[in-house]
């Protein structure tokens, strides 16, 4: 089942490769009501998919409550990218990326094979890891211009190369293509001069799960993390009970061996539901 982007404007990318910690920061981002008005979908890449097949679509999707874009930067032979395409769609992307080197062939394929479901084109114009856009820095323009013809939903530009997403920019004007910065990096200007040449929408990664850590209402709680408020409690039964046992050390032969150990054994019991109150209001052994 497709869902439909929110009105937020960064575009999260899990891309982890690992199904359990993927679902735990879908988990994590719905939890976080501040920051998950901020997120218009979620992004995973080719490694997921690898992985644990395009079910994990679906599944990061159900626990984050958001669309799900599928980056395979898919860069095949018309016939196979439109059966690719298709799967995808099936799977319940809300949009898949491809290359735009591939050319119009591919593009016009795919495209007939997302009429009916209405799956999103998210055409890639250049890297952001390479200095220069590498072979494609040479057809940036071509690349636009091609995603404005076919009206794709976005095209990808390097979030962290302001003068080429401004030519991006230029081009795509009249549109309603979207222009997506990708390769935000942290501790850098590059969201702030990104949306001033014209983005509309931020690929990041490290950036919103690091935003994550700090904020979220909920952690995800690993086994270990359970394991501790337990050993606290019963140190903090041991501190009582030697208490208790000084305390009443002069009256324990007087209530004999059974009296004793339903004294201690009260105050114990006592002592449990009085941690496990405080535990549970004010996080307090967390």
């Amino acid at each position: 089942m497709v869902r439909f982007a929110n009105q937020g404007h960064k575009i999260f990318a899990i891309d982890v490769g690992n199904k359990d910690e993927a679902i735990a920061w879908a988990k994590r981002l719905k939890q976080n009501q501040d920051l998950i008005s901020d997120v218009f979908a979620i992004k995973i890449g080719l490694l997921d998919v690898i992985h644990h097949g395009l079910s994990i679509i679906n599944q990061i999707g159900s626990e984050a409550g958001l669309p799900v874009i599928c980056d395979l930067k898919l860069a095949e032979i018309p016939t196979i990218a439109k059966d690719i395409a298709k799967k995808v769609a099936d799977a319940g992307a809300f949009g898949i990326v491809i290359q735009g080197f591939v050319g119009e062939e591919v593009l016009k394929m795919v495209q007939e094979a997302t009429k009916e479901s209405g799956l999103k084109i998210f055409l890639v114009s250049e890297m952001s890891h390479e200095p220069h856009g590498g072979f494609t820095h040479l057809h940036l323009e071509a690349i636009a211009d091609i995603a404005k013809r076919y009206k794709v939903f976005g095209i990808i530009g390097p979030g962290n190369r302001e003068s080429r997403l401004k030519i991006i920019s230029e081009i795509i004007k009249d549109s309603d293509v979207r222009l997506i910065a990708a390769g935000i990096q942290k501790g850098t200007n590059d969201e702030e001069n990104a949306r001033k040449a014209g983005a509309n929408l931020f690929i990041e990664g490290h950036i919103i799960r690091e935003a994550l850590e700090k904020n979220s209402v909920h952690s995800i709680e690993q086994p270990e993390n359970q394991v501790r408020p337990i050993i606290k409690i019963l140190g903090i039964f041991i501190i009582v009970g030697s208490l208790i046992a000084y305390l009443l050390s002069d009256k324990w032969l007087e209530l004999g061996a059974l009296g004793s150990i339903a004294v201690s054994g009260g105050f114990a019991l006592t002592s449990c539901i009085i941690s496990l109150f405080v535990n549970r209001k004010h996080n307090f052994f967390r």
